[in-house]
């Protein structure tokens, strides 16, 4: 457990990488706010429910939401760990 907790951000933080770091931060006794475009991923997430964010990371509203949400209680660590695949 962290003596002094910090605020996460990690958009794409719910499965590979992002899932990777997600679960280390809330072992270590972070708060961390999660992304996913899929909103049927939010059950694949160890974070709580009010935690993860169904956001499209091509859409800078989208981001701009997500952040202002989990930077409520302030905001100490943005992590960008999203993938996308853009059309050929």
């Amino acid at each position: 457990m962290s003596p002094n907790p910090k605020n996460f951000l990690i958009l794409g933080g719910i499965g590979g990488i992002g899932g990777f770091l997600t679960d280390r931060l809330i072992e270590q006794g972070h708060r961390v706010f999660v992304t996913t475009r899929n909103p049927q991923k939010v059950q694949q997430s160890s974070v709580d429910q009010d935690h993860t964010l169904v956001v499209d990371v091509l859409n800078p509203d989208s981001i701009q939401q997500a952040v202002a949400t989990a930077s409520q209680e302030g905001l100490d660590g943005l992590i960008m760990q999203s993938m996308v695949k853009m059309p050929q």
